[in-house]
This record gives structure tokens, C-alpha cells and sequence, in this order.
């Protein structure tokens, strides 16, 4: 009734009017307002509206005589509210059931976390030789001027079924208000201080949640790997041939060094004998290019004693790390080096480049000017590395 009163506009016409058998009733009238819109049919193509104006009305009745002094009288008969659910899944990581719901209360104050818990179906309590049970925790909660309380609940199972339909039971501990302990609470219906709220908890409430859910069916995942090669060179026709066989790559080595005012075109390719079909495509996602301290040599062992992950990770034993390209986050790259703009593209982004790989899903490339880097100290030896 607040929010259509004010969100919608709407008036109150009926409030707290007495009724017999001790209800009390409110009633609330909203204005509603159709717009109809249609399209000439005539030569000139032009739109007519016709607006309408009317109003609905809301009424709601209450027993006023369950509230006293001291808070709920009939606790049972005031909690008579159903928990909406809002969400029901599974854990992607340990495929446990995760449900979260709403409660609302017709009385003042809350529920309490500590005395309320969710039971799982009598069929589910004994699987396997263990106990299974949910862990329920309160995530909000909100107090409305009228000292209602809305929270926000999720539960989480401490085991896996691929089934976890039945029955579960919701056990609600309710914490009535009295009249002599109010406490103030700030906007968000938060306690405004730490201690613990006198509370004479009521008997606990249950209701009934059934839920329907199985887990989907996730057949084991297959791993592969794909035998890719790495190339550069200052030509840039050079990434554009297409090789289909192991001596078209030795081939398009390049052994020289760059010089200032060059540019790198690198390209990344599946080796010819993975024999993959025009469905697949490769694509560079980060091109980084780091230097290590001291002559260091990156290498990248993630499954060594000692891993080392060259320049994705970054290191006390790097001097210079250097993202030249992000593909999900441009923004976020490194443009230049002391002022000197790197113009580093994707394949994608340089027009010679993009046309000629448009027929070649098996391969991507990049390029970046060189000069930048001639204008730190001599000697450094750079590495790149893309994933």
C-alpha cells in the first residue's frame, strides 16, 4: 500500500475505518493511464492516439486485535507469509544446491539468524554414511517505518545429489518488538550499534518449500592441446603467407634483428598437421613484452618444482613489463614508452593485414613500432608472450 501510494500516485480514500469481527481496513485508489496508438490507413502515413484516464482500487484488512502492548499476540496467525523464492542453482564449482529467498514480516521487528535454520527432506538427511544438512545465513535485511522487516536469505547445502527434489522444511525463529525495547536502526535496517538486541523470541515458525531441481547432466570434459607457432619479422607480407606444411614455416623465419623506425609483425598459427577444420579459429586475447633484470631469461614452466610464467605474471626478476594489447580491455593497455606512442593493433585493426587473414581462421597477428624502445638503455633484451 506505501509504495502505491507513493510510487504511483495513488490515494487514500479509506483509512484504518473500523470493520466488524476487530479488522481494520485501508483502501487505496490508483490512477491508471492507457494510451492507444495506431497507424493511419489513409495516403498520408501518419500516427493517431486516443488516451484514456480511470482508476483501480486496492483495499486491504488487518486484525488490529493481534497487535498489543508487548508486540504479536498470535505469532503463528501474524507469520501466516510464504518466503519467495528468487533463486534456486547449483554451485559451478562443487555442484551443491544453492536456494535464496525473501521473507517479509507482519509484525514489528524480524526474524532472528541464529534460531532459524532450513532442514533438508527426510530422504536426503542420510546419504552415503554422513548427516546432510544447509547452511543458512541471512545476506539483508531492511526495516520499514512501520517496523516490518524485509531480509534476504540464501542457503547452501554441505553435500552434492545429482537430485535434490522434496520437501524442505523452513524453521523461522520470529523476534517480536515490545513496546519498551525499541532500537533505532539506520536506512538500511541495520542495527546502528553493536549489541546484541533484547529479544523474546517466540516460537518458531515452519513452512513447507517444495522444490523441483535436478543438476544437468555434465559429461566429463575433454582436454586437447594444439601445437601453435610463433613468428616475426619486420615484412609485412611475410604473415600473410599461408603455410601448409613444416617447411612453409622454417621458411618464414626470420633470424634478422629490427632497427629503429621498423615495425614487428607477429603472427600465431596452428601447426598444419592439427588438421582442424574451417569451424575453429585462433585469436590472440594479450600480447605483453617484458625485459628482465640483470640479463635474466624468462621462461615459462607453470608445472615445475619452481613455477615461473615469463611475462604473465609479474616478478621482482622483471625490469619492464609492458601490455601491448588487450582484447577485452583496450583501455587498459600499456600505449606507450616514455612519451613514445607504441601503436600496437591486433591483425584485425591494420587494413593490409585484416584483409589478407579474413580467409585464414587458423592464424592472427599484431603489430608495434620498435622506436619507443630504442630510446631506453642499450643492451636489453625483450621477450614477448601472448596468450
Amino acid at each position: 500500500m506505501t509504495e502505491l501510494v507513493q510510487l504511483c500516485g495513488g490515494q487514500v480514500t479509506c483509512n484504518f475505518q473500523a470493520m466488524n469481527r476487530g479488522q481494520v481496513q485501508v483502501t487505496v485508489r490508483v490512477p491508471l493511464y492507457v494510451t492507444l496508438i495506431s497507424a493511419s490507413t489513409g495516403g498520408h502515413q501518419s500516427w493517431t492516439s486516443v488516451e484514456h484516464q480511470t482508476e483501480i482500487e486496492f483495499s486491504s484488512s488487518y486484525a488490529s486485535v493481534l497487535l498489543c502492548q508487548r508486540g504479536v499476540a498470535e505469532t503463528k496467525l501474524a507469520l501466516a507469509v510464504q518466503p519467495h523464492m528468487t533463486r534456486i542453482r547449483t554451485d559451478p564449482n562443487n555442484g551443491r544446491l544453492v536456494i535464496e529467498f525473501q521473507t517479509e514480516t507482519r509484525f514489528a521487528r524480524r526474524y532472528l539468524e541464529g534460531g532459524s535454520r532450513l532442514l533438508s527432506p527426510p530422504h536426503h538427511h542420510f546419504v552415503a554414511g554422513q548427516w546432510l544438512g544447509l547452511d543458512l545465513e541471512l545476506m539483508w535485511s531492511q526495516i520499514y517505518p512501520t517496523g516490518a522487516t524485509f531480509q534476504k536469505w540464501r542457503a547452501v547445502s554441505n553435500y552434492t545429489l545429482q537430485d535434490y527434489t522434496g520437501n524442505y522444511k523452513l524453521v523461522l525463529a520470529p523476534c517480536p518488538a515490545s513496546s519498551d525495547s525499541q532500537q533505532p536502526a539506520n536506512k538500511f535496517g541495520r542495527p546502528m550499534n553493536n549489541k546484541k538486541e533484547d529479544c523474546q523470541a517466540a516460537d518458531p515458525f515452519n513452512v513447507t518449500l517444495p522444490i523441483h531441481y535436478q543438476q544437468p547432466f555434465r559429461p566429463e570434459p575433454v582436454h586437447y592441446s594444439l601445437e601453435t607457432t610463433f613468428q616475426l619479422t619486420n615484412d609485412v607480407r611475410a604473415p600473410l603467407r599461408k603455410p601448409r606444411s613444416i617447411d612453409d614455416i622454417k621458411d618464414a623465419e626470420f633470424e634478422g634483428s629490427f632497427h629503429n623506425g621498423e615495425r614487428v609483425y607477429g603472427r600465431v598459427l596452428w601447426h598444419p598437421s592439427n588438421e582442424l577444420l574451417p569451424g575453429y579459429r585462433l585469436s590472440i586475447e594479450k600480447l605483453y613484452l617484458c625485459a628482465g633484470r640483470d640479463s635474466y631469461v624468462l621462461l615459462f614452466e607453470p608445472n615445475a618444482e619452481r613455477p615461473q610464467f615469463g611475462c604473465l605474471e609479474n616478478s621482482q626478476r622483471l625490469k619492464y613489463r609492458l601490455l601491448l594489447l588487450d582484447r577485452e580491455d583496450p583501455y587498459g593497455s600499456d600505449k606507450d614508452v616514455q612519451g613514445l606512442s607504441l601503436d600496437a593493433k591486433f591483425a584485425s585493426q591494420v587494413d593490409q593485414l585484416r584483409t589478407g587473414m579474413a580467409h585464414l581462421p587458423s592464424m592472427d597477428g599484431f603489430v608495434f613500432s620498435v622506436d619507443p624502445l630504442f630510446q631506453l638503455e642499450p643492451g636489453i633484451r625483450w621477450f614477448l608472450q601472448y596468450n
